[in-house]
């Protein structure tokens, strides 16, 4: 047990999280904000009245040829270096975007950005701990210090800054969701996953856990409210857009995606058919990213993959005891979402990182301990460096990560199918 008070606890808590802070914004302010230039961008070409090409993209959407357009406004806003990257969200954003990105220029609007998420992450942090119930959190002054080996040393974290990356506002909206939703709030709780819903699609299957729980309440505010976004969007920005918005989903749903930090399983089946076949490893230290046609096979075996996924999640997690059901479930299925998507970026990592005192509901604290120093260890920038360098032989930067995750997602699954029949009264 730890001789500091709570109230010294607490202030250790914060000046970690403050000092994380300070160095994020002094290291990486000033970085290229890649993802986030693709929202500034749909936002200018609305309010400049060609929202026609909101949607344009080099003919595999990652690669890293830049359309003309780009190039041409960004040269116009004094930054001629500047990587922009595909509009891949709902029209409705690059509308509602349209004027701050004429109010203000490009590198204002990234730095704001920024700004906001790390206070989105100053926000989503104690929101994610105080899910766990106040007996089975780890102490506060050991998960401080955790955290900010996380923060301050994980790749998922570090990325997700690097880019400045949309994903942090949605993993706020989706962690409050819970929150929300854990304090009987459901209507509120439905309402953020709704809005984070309309943001990235992805996180309309948080709503599973509502279906699990039958929670109808926070599920239908979840439907309602990301369904009337997305009627307002059809009717404010028409359909032929949507229809062009629908179509980048499924060309990306069709593409395989090579990238070092790319933790798809799909990805490195396919380059491990390859390597079976003799075909030559693509040189994953050089480019950003080698994209190629999902062969069906490997579309089947990967959703085979997230059906028996969410089969087992729902199978291991129903039974939970109701206090511990839904951050068990909101982190297993974080995990689930990121690895079994069409891309699992190394940012959509970074809330299961955040939700890790989870574990402790499961697992018996020294096994908890160890998946989270096995997190921090081998999602370290160290640990991407180091394998990085080998990427020329296979893509291991994303190949290590993957399976660890995979692992963990296995492991915190059996925990909670043992502590689920634990829980259950026998006669």
């Amino acid at each position: 047990m730890s001789t500091l008070s709570s109230r010294q606890q607490i202030l250790l808590f914060l000046g970690l999280t403050i000092a994380w802070a300070i160095w994020t914004l002094v290291s990486t302010f000033n970085d290229p904000h890649l993802d986030i230039s693709a929202l500034f961008m749909a936002g200018w070409l609305v309010g400049s009245g060609q929202e026609e090409l909101i949607y344009l993209a080099p003919p595999n959407v990652y690669e890293v040829d830049q359309m003309p357009i780009w190039r041409e406004t960004m040269i116009a806003q004094g930054l001629p270096e500047q990587v922009v990257t595909a509009y891949i969200y709902p029209p409705i954003w690059a509308k509602l975007l349209a004027w701050p990105a004429h109010a203000m220029p490009a590198i204002v609007f990234f730095k704001s950005v920024f700004i906001w998420h790390m206070l989105a992450v100053l926000a989503t942090v104690p929101l994610a701990f105080t899910l766990i119930r106040r007996a089975a959190r780890p102490e506060l002054t050991a998960w401080g210090i955790t955290l900010f080996a996380i923060l301050f040393a994980t790749w998922p974290v570090i990325n997700a800054f690097l880019t400045n990356q949309p994903q942090i506002t949605v993993t706020l909206l989706i962690v409050a969701s819970a929150w929300l939703v854990s304090r009987d709030r459901d209507i509120a709780g439905g309402t953020l996953l709704g809005l984070a819903a309309a943001i990235k699609v992805a996180p309309i299957l948080f709503a599973l856990i509502f279906v699990i729980n039958r929670n109808w309440r926070a599920l239908f505010a979840t439907l309602a409210v990301s369904g009337s976004i997305a009627l307002l969007s059809i009717a404010i920005m028409g359909w032929p857009l949507h229809a062009a918005f629908l179509d980048r989903l499924s060309q990306i749903n069709g593409l395989i995606v090579m990238n070092k930090i790319n933790y798809s399983p799909e990805a490195l089946i396919y380059q491990f058919a390859d390597w079976l076949k003799g075909v030559p490893m693509v040189d994953g230290r050089e480019r950003a990213s080698f994209t190629a046609d999902e062969p069906v096979w490997i579309t089947l075996v990967t959703k085979a993959g997230f059906l028996a996924s969410l089969a087992a999640f729902w199978a291991c997690t129903r039974d939970l005891p109701r206090e511990d059901r839904l951050p068990v479930q909101l982190f297993l299925l974080c995990l689930i979402t990121a690895l079994f998507g069409p891309l699992s970026w190394a940012h959509y990592f970074f809330m299961p990182a955040l939700l890790l005192p989870a574990l402790f509901l499961v697992m018996p604290a020294p096994r908890a301990w160890k998946w989270i120093a096995t997190v921090i260890i081998i999602s370290s920038l160290a640990a991407f460096s180091l394998l990085h360098r080998f990427n020329h032989i296979f893509m291991f930067s994303a190949l290590v990560p993957m399976l660890m995750y995979l692992a963990l997602t296995i492991d915190t699954l059996r925990a909670a199918r043992q502590t689920a029949r634990a829980a259950v009264p026998t006669n």
